[in-house]
């Protein structure tokens, strides 16, 4: 008879957090409709670009460079649903292996799936869906294959579709039954790292004929010296920091912290959780030492999730942990999507009033003939970027500036437009000529022809001219 109420009793708790977790997809899904439904992506995104061939170079993606083609007929609703789906499965799928229970990994995939730095991380829509696609497929891998094998197989998907998942993979090995276990599976993960660099860079070889050359937008300090060794490890402390106080700041320090640590002191296997977890969050920051580039907030996501799943993965003994940790689950849930809100309204105000204003400036123009001049100063434009965040009451610290040449030509492509020219400018008597013309309006259009319109981009600090 008692064990008969206790399963009554486990039945009751798992309703009580299936609801509290269908509530909360519910949701979450209604926003991904709304970030669905943005005018503009980010300037580099596959709908954009005529090839992927510049890129590889840069990031040495040699996957996403053979199905480029494929990937850019994805519309963008579509590759959302997929890529929230597939990241979906996959932590559902090391979460469940842990618990074993089922609506409990159902609540913590949806909270992890809810970080606003994945909306951050989507606004290029399709560029991470074939690493997705590899992510989502790693743990039916990871029971079926060595580890000699699948660690560098894993290295090398991952290096040419998009290398910082492969942090995640230690997630999987939560259910290693000792100490020792989870230390060789680390070994694995962590010297099958380089195997994926040199196949990448081998690619970009065999398409380029050079090696994998880092962006100048990503400020690479290589390093050459003992000094320059130590500089990069403190400037990737202070981001690791930095990004740690973003993650307090959204999900509260005072709730996070004593949980974090909570976990470390109490929970089973404390030792073994800690590696892996330390492990998977951290590889961020020691990898990127050596060439020392800049890592953007957004990328922090691999940081961000193992710390939240350190606090909420716990497998339950006790009825008050039934009741109380899908209840933390949800709180997490609601900060985390109040800053995805916030997110999501400042990229789609900003971008929203690019397409509108331009597209009303530019009227009847014939956009299947007419080429593009546009004449912009980036100062100007930055201002003018604030203005509208002040104007709408938004703002998002988890992405780029939507600022810069290729995001004016990008922009005037996704209207339809194919032969753009962008010409940056800071003469502002141009504009000074056009007072009282274009009152409420940055986009004027000066002149047109049946094959060429120009159009000057007029904001001066506060004034619309």
């Amino acid at each position: 008879m008692l064990e008969f109420s206790k399963i009554r009793s486990c039945s009751k708790f798992d309703v009580f957090t299936f609801a509290v977790a269908f509530f909360s997809l519910v949701v979450f899904l209604v926003a991904v409709v709304d970030f669905s439904s943005s005018l503009f992506w980010r300037h580099d995104s596959v709908y954009y670009l005529s090839s992927y061939g510049y890129k590889v170079p840069q990031e040495g993606r040699w996957i996403n460079y053979i199905f480029f083609h494929v990937i850019k007929l994805i519309p963008p609703l579509l590759a959302l649903f997929s890529s929230y789906s597939l990241l979906f499965l996959f932590f559902f799928t090391a979460i469940k292996r842990y618990t074993n229970n089922a609506p409990y990994s159902f609540l913590v995939g949806v909270v992890v799936i809810s970080t606003p730095l994945w909306f951050a991380q989507f606004e290029w829509p399709v560029t991470t869906l074939p690493a997705l696609l590899i992510l989502a497929l790693i743990p039916f891998f990871y029971t079926r294959l060595p580890g000699f094998v699948f660690f560098p197989l894993a290295s090398v998907l991952f290096f040419g579709t998009f290398s910082s998942f492969y942090f995640f993979i230690p997630l999987l090995f939560l259910n290693c039954p000792t100490k020792k276990h989870c230390i060789n599976k680390l070994f694995f993960w962590a010297f099958s790292f380089p195997v994926g660099y040199l196949v990448a860079n081998c690619a970009v070889f065999v398409v380029k004929g050079h090696w994998i050359e880092v962006a100048d937008w990503r400020n690479p300090h290589p390093v050459a010296s003992w000094p320059q060794l130590v500089e990069n490890i403190m400037h990737n402390v202070f981001r690791m920091m930095k990004h740690l106080n973003m993650m307090f700041e959204v999900t509260s320090k005072a709730l996070l912290l004593p949980m974090m640590v909570f976990s470390v002191l109490f929970f089973e296997n404390r030792l073994a959780r800690v590696m892996l977890f330390v492990s998977s969050a951290a590889a961020l920051y020691i990898t990127t030492i050596p060439i020392g580039i800049q890592i953007s907030p957004r990328t922090a996501v691999v940081f961000w999730v193992p710390l939240l799943l350190l606090v909420l993965v716990v497998r339950f003994r006790s009825r008050w942990q039934s009741v109380v940790y899908p209840m933390l689950a949800a709180v997490f849930f609601g900060l985390l999507m109040m800053s995805s809100i916030e997110h999501i309204s400042w990229y789609k105000a900003l971008t929203g009033r690019m397409v509108s204003q331009i597209e009303q400036a530019l009227g009847p123009v014939d956009q299947r003939t007419a080429g593009v001049k546009f004449y912009v100063d980036k100062t100007s434009w930055d201002l003018w970027l604030e203005h509208v965040a002040r104007e709408e009451s938004v703002n998002s610290v988890f992405s780029e500036k939507i600022s810069g040449y290729y995001y004016w030509q990008s922009l005037l492509v996704s209207l339809g437009y194919e032969d753009v020219k962008v010409l940056e400018s800071s003469e502002r008597k141009d504009c000074s000529t056009l007072v009282g013309q274009h009152s409420d309006n940055p986009f004027v259009v000066q002149g047109a022809n049946e094959n060429v319109v120009t159009i000057r981009f007029c904001y001066l600090g506060g004034e619309t001219l």
